[in-house]
């Protein structure tokens, strides 16, 4: 039989969640949970944490913490796999033992660890929602090895109608149309592909988790169990490596889910940060980030996920940042041979696409030998720290990055190639080498050694092995026409950042025919998103027509251009002559 539990059965599972919790032996002496929202009147976004006293935060103060062994990882999956009597964990263990033995997947690492913790979901899902699995009269040996056990953290998880990230959102939502031009739209679709491949893949041995005559687990849930995952994960495996009371927890695992700490939400303007220690009664802590700072009681307390763009809150979160200071839009690099290899098949576009299809691989290659990703992230410029302004002190001494202010690019803008950083940071400097890999043609001499399989050639200059950024950037810089790769960069980025502003424009004046409450309230922060890309591009795109006028006039740049429209006019007169011939 399923259990119901409706929102208004939310505050009742809290309680039960938080009596849970201190009775194996987390702490949280002036906190709970309670309904959180982003701002007053405004859809509630999950559970929170919340002060039930009036406090002064210390700075690294301890407000909570949780012992190891309510640590979610792969070891305990794998534990209750092997070590649980119930015939729930039974059903758990075919399930893996299935996974296991299936060929065609490939994960390992983190991809596995992933899977083992949806299967835990999935397993906690069914125990906890379903009453002839949970009250098995079996004693085992090791509590966390019962389903039972884990229920009051799975029933206060978000449902399935709580999640609202966009892979979520129904097919036909006006909010799904309203994201074509972002760089959430083709995430979304390819995310979805990929989570339909996986549950096609995974469903026989998924089947193992249902109740007996029952058909619950559904690619939809194991949508929703994905989201989950996502949404709440930590990655502690690098932290818990420095104690060795923790070593046998972090040789296996990296990926934590962690009751009380997942529910903490987030905010640019955090007041906790969740701490590592070497105590498996504490082994990790929520602690104040602010010192000296009175709050009252009710204030929720709330990390930081970290310098993330709108798409990927949306994306993961379900929620976006009015006014994001940390925005960026992600594009596939524009390598310039795509062209060709767009173009029709006949005999002489043939060998042009093959030409331009190993330079795109040997290009591809290079990124790869660097460390460097094949995407672009694309920022608004930014004002420079100015020498007199005292940052850079209060970067030391404090710790925290000040405030930065959005460049206003003016006619007048102080920028040439003598400039340290002419984009402004609108462009990081991995992304600036993946843009000089892309734009790079036979006439830079950009080749792969035919001599040496992982060797590459920049102008005269073979890259040393291992190649190195510095190296790369050193050859291309010593390149005789290095300000005309310059200004093939900024025109091509302008070119993309272009486009993609169009594809933004294109449906701007369609109506929309709002259903519900609910949709409302996607296409609100569809609009946010769509607002912040807009904001980012136009700033981008003021900068680098900016640019492209400048590096117009470099005297090097001049004398390449007049000398491609002599070669053009030159291999005119030529076709002109065999013509009249």
């Amino acid at each position: 039989m399923l259990l119901a539990h409706a929102e208004e059965q939310r505050p009742d599972l809290r309680g039960v969640f938080a009596s849970w919790l201190k009775r194996n032996g987390a702490s949280f002496p002036s906190l709970e949970f309670r309904s959180s929202s982003m701002k007053a009147g405004s859809p509630s976004r999950g559970t929170g944490v919340y002060t039930t006293t009036a406090m002064i935060l210390q700075e690294d103060e301890s407000l909570a913490s949780v012992p190891s062994h309510l640590l979610i990882n792969k070891t305990l999956v794998e534990r209750i796999a092997k070590d649980g009597r119930s015939d729930h964990a039974k059903r758990m263990a075919r399930c893996l033992n299935g996974i296991a033995q299936e060929g065609r997947l490939k994960a390992q690492g983190p991809q596995l660890e992933r899977l083992y913790l949806l299967v835990f979901l999935l397993w906690g899902w069914t125990g906890a929602n379903y009453q002839d699995l949970a009250r098995e009269a079996v004693e085992e040996t090791e509590q966390t090895l019962d389903a039972e056990f884990w229920a009051p953290y799975i029933r206060i998880l978000p449902t399935l109608s709580d999640m609202d990230t966009a892979v979520l959102w129904p097919k036909d939502s006006p909010a799904m149309d309203r994201l074509a031009g972002t760089d959430v739209d083709n995430a979304v679709f390819a995310k979805r592909a990929k989570l339909a491949r996986e549950f096609q893949l995974l469903e026989p041995y998924l089947r193992h988790l249902d109740p007996p005559g029952q058909n619950t687990i559904s690619a939809q849930r194991f949508c929703w169990v994905d989201a989950v995952f996502w949404s709440r994960v930590l990655s502690l495996g690098s932290a818990l490596r420095e104690y060795g009371s923790a070593e046998a927890v972090a040789e296996q695992n990296d990926y934590h889910l962690i009751p009380l700490v997942d529910f903490c939400n987030h905010d640019k303007n955090a007041n906790i940060r969740w701490h590592v220690t070497d105590d498996p009664s504490a082994v990790v802590e929520l602690r104040a980030t602010t010192d000296g700072e009175p709050i009252e009681a009710g204030t929720e307390l709330l990390i930081s996920y970290g310098a993330k763009p709108n798409a990927e809150l949306l994306f993961i979160h379900g929620f976006v940042i009015p006014d994001n200071a940390n925005e960026f839009i992600m594009l596939p690099a524009p390598f310039i041979e795509k062209g060709f290899l767009n173009e029709d098949d006949d005999d002489d576009a043939n060998e042009e696409k093959l030409a331009a299809h190993t330079a795109v691989q040997t290009k591809k290659a290079l990124l790869a030998a660097l460390g460097l990703r094949d995407m672009i992230a694309i920022r608004a410029p930014l004002e420079p720290l100015r020498e007199d302004s005292g940052d850079d002190d209060r970067i030391a001494d404090e710790g925290t990055v000040p405030p930065r202010v959005r460049l206003a690019v003016e006619k007048d803008l102080a920028v040439s190639p003598a400039t340290p950083d002419p984009t402004f940071e609108m462009v990081s400097r991995d992304d600036l080498l993946t843009m000089y890999i892309s734009v790079m043609t036979a006439a830079e001499g950009f080749r792969r050694s035919s001599d040496v399989s992982n060797s590459f050639l920049v102008g005269d200059q073979r890259l040393p092995e291992p190649v190195s950024k510095d190296s790369f950037l050193s050859a291309v810089r010593a390149l005789p026409n290095y300000e005309v790769v310059r200004l093939r960069v900024w025109a091509i980025l302008l070119q993309v950042v272009n486009g993609q502003l169009c594809a933004l424009f294109e449906d701007e004046e369609r109506e929309i025919e709002i259903k519900d409450d609910k949709e409302a309230e996607r296409l609100e922060k569809v609009e946010v998103l769509r607002e912040s890309h807009m904001n980012v591009l136009v700033a981008a795109c003021k900068l680098l027509q900016t640019l492209q006028e400048r590096w117009t006039e470099v005297e090097e740049v001049q004398e390449y251009l007049a000398a491609m429209q002599g070669a053009d006019a030159g291999n005119e007169g030529d076709e002109g002559e065999g013509e009249e011939a």
